[in-house]
């Protein structure tokens, strides 16, 4: 088992700054399993929100969304008053068949809209049975 913690990422859609952010890759090793949790810290979030997609990679550059088909997990936010926490663990049945994952991180946006998110995310990968 093995953890990784990205702290205070910040994306926005005014200019000059980044939308999207992908994690630094961790070696599953002899894990065959990745969760993540997503805490949204601050941000000015219209209707969107900041899209977590969990990829997997065995040779650290062609990265595949996992599990296939691209599933993500979206954290809304429409106000300052407290910070929203995700947990996203993959069905029991689902074993990560690569030998890296990492997460992608990106603001889901509406026409014209300028949102901003601070994020800190946690990728940990584990042994399944």
């Amino acid at each position: 088992m093995s953890d990784s913690t990205t702290t205070d990422i910040f994306l926005s859609t005014a200019s000059g700054n980044q939308t999207s952010f992908d994690t630094e890759p961790v070696a599953l090793g002899a894990d065959n399993g990745a969760m993540f949790e997503v805490r949204l810290k601050a941000g000015t979030l219209t209707a969107t929100g900041v899209r977590v997609t969990l990829q997997a990679s065995n040779d650290g550059q062609n990265w595949t969304p996992y599990p296939f088909g691209g599933a993500t997990t979206v954290v809304t936010r429409t106000n300052t008053t407290a910070p929203r926490y995700q947990t996203v663990v993959p069905s029991t049945t689902a074993v990560v068949p690569y030998r890296l994952a990492r997460l992608n991180l990106a603001l889901t946006t509406t026409g014209g809209s300028t949102d901003a998110a601070l994020v800190d995310v946690m990728l940990r990968t584990y042994r399944k049975a």
